[in-house]
């Protein structure tokens, strides 16, 4: 039996999906540096998941792992920065799209909380205390 990764709060996905999909962020890394960028992410426009789905589908990536992607990096803290402090949303050639509204900001601002709690007590279990 294979062991399954938790990827975002519900999912959990198969090593070699979570490999694929680690591979799929380096290619759209590669090929969108300004919407994938390696460091300080920025918010994704609204509706990206399609034009991901469709790249992944041109590079014969599945769609399960396209999705772990797209989970993996809008989870990350760094991402949930990105949204909080507002502004912008870009597509994948880097061009402004719609605006972080107040309300997706907010959102982005109780999930960095959560994750820095989880990462926390983590940390503190890891200690033994």
């Amino acid at each position: 039996m294979s062991k399954h990764y938790r990827v975002g709060k519900r999912a959990w996905v198969s090593r070699s999906v979570l490999e694929a999909a680690r591979s799929f962020i380096e290619r759209l890394q590669d090929k969108y540096p300004a919407a994938f960028p390696e460091k300080h992410k920025v918010p994704l426009k609204l509706g990206i998941r399609q034009d991901v789905f469709n790249q992944a589908k041109e590079w014969n990536v599945s769609e399960k792992a396209a999705a772990t992607a797209l989970t993996l990096w809008c989870s990350d803290p760094d991402y949930y920065k990105a949204v909080a402090a507002g502004g912008l949303r870009y597509d994948l050639d880097g061009n402004p799209s719609d605006e972080v509204t107040e309300e997706q900001q907010q959102t982005a601002e109780t999930a960095l909380r959560q994750a820095r709690a989880k990462r926390f007590r983590r940390d503190e279990k890891k200690a033994g205390g």
